[in-house]
This record gives C-alpha cells, structure tokens and sequence, in this order.
C-alpha cells in the first residue's frame, strides 16, 4: 500500500508540474514540436516528445523484467497513447498487464487515480504494444523507466517539496 501511495504522489506532482507551465530561468529548452494539435499541450514539449523516443529504445529492459521480476520488482506499467473524451491522442498509465495476444494486451487505469483525470479510475483499457510510449516499474521501492516523468521535471525549475519528492521516488538512471 505504502507504493500505491508513492505512485499516486508521483502523478500528483506530475500534475502540479503540467499546469504549472513552463517559465524556466535554467536554460531548458521549451521548444514546441509541430504535432498533432489535438493532444495534451503538454506532450508537444520536445522534451516530452524525446523521453518517448528514449524509452522505446529501453522497452527491451522493460519486457525482460516483466517477465522473469526480481523480488524487489513488482508495480509494472506502461504509458499508452488512446483517444480519450478531449482528445484523439491522450496519454495515461496503465497498469495489472495481461497479454491478450501476440502484441495485444489489457490493463486498468489506477484504482488510486495515478493517471489523466481524463480516463476513469479501474477502467479497462486494450492496446497494442504499439501503442506503448513509456514504461515504468518499482525496483526496491524505487521507479526504474518512466522517461516521460523525468522529462517533465526539467520541465519544471522551480524546486519544491513535491518535485524533490517525486524525483527521490525515482532511481538515478531508469534502467539498472
């Protein structure tokens, strides 16, 4: 229970950082990419847009300790992109992963509302791997992966006691 709390505070301040926009003093580049208009604003970041990239090329990680997990590993999740009731192309955590198929799967959205208030606590959602833009485990306690969440903090220059929270949530490198 103690890491369903620490999931929940991590999106909390996920959150916090997506609203709180993007005045930063440190240099970081806040660059919008040309995408599809109709998603959140905050994935057209560029940084949001590589840390999706970056976590593809480390999915490999993701599936091997998924399939055989250390007894310190468990709270396996990945980031899919679905339609949503805003727009065409949202994006929200999914986790307790089942195989459906060669490359299909099923999962619920966080009973604790870790994820978009776009997508109802429990519900089920379907999608293919393809569909995955990040991923996320707890290792020791510890978020391994979650690419898309250490982006959004660079996002972020202001330090406070959620962010700091949030990035001692999550080991140094996301992967082992």
């Amino acid at each position: 229970m103690q890491r369903l709390g620490l999931i929940a505070l991590i999106v909390l301040g996920m959150g916090c950082i997506a609203c709180s926009g993007s005045n930063d003093q440190n240099g970081v580049d806040h660059a919008v990419e040309s995408v599809q208009q109709d998603e959140p604003p905050l994935y057209k970041y560029s940084q949001l847009r590589q840390a999706m990239t970056d976590s593809l090329e480390t999915i490999d990680v993701f599936w091997e300790h998924f399939e055989n997990p250390g007894s310190e590993e468990d709270a396996f999740r990945v980031l899919v992109a679905k339609e949503s009731k805003e727009y065409a192309r949202d994006y929200v955590w999914i986790h307790y992963l089942q195989q459906t198929g060669e490359n299909d799967w099923r999962g619920s959205v966080s009973l604790d509302k870790e994820s978009s208030p776009r997508f109802a606590p429990g519900l089920s959602v379907e999608f293919n791997e393809d569909d995955i833009v990040d991923w996320a485990y707890s290792e020791d306690g510890r978020t391994r992966g979650s690419y898309t969440t250490r982006a959004m903090l660079e996002l972020r220059s202001v330090r406070n006691l959620k962010i700091d929270a949030i990035r001692g949530a999550l080991h140094e490198s996301p992967t082992p």
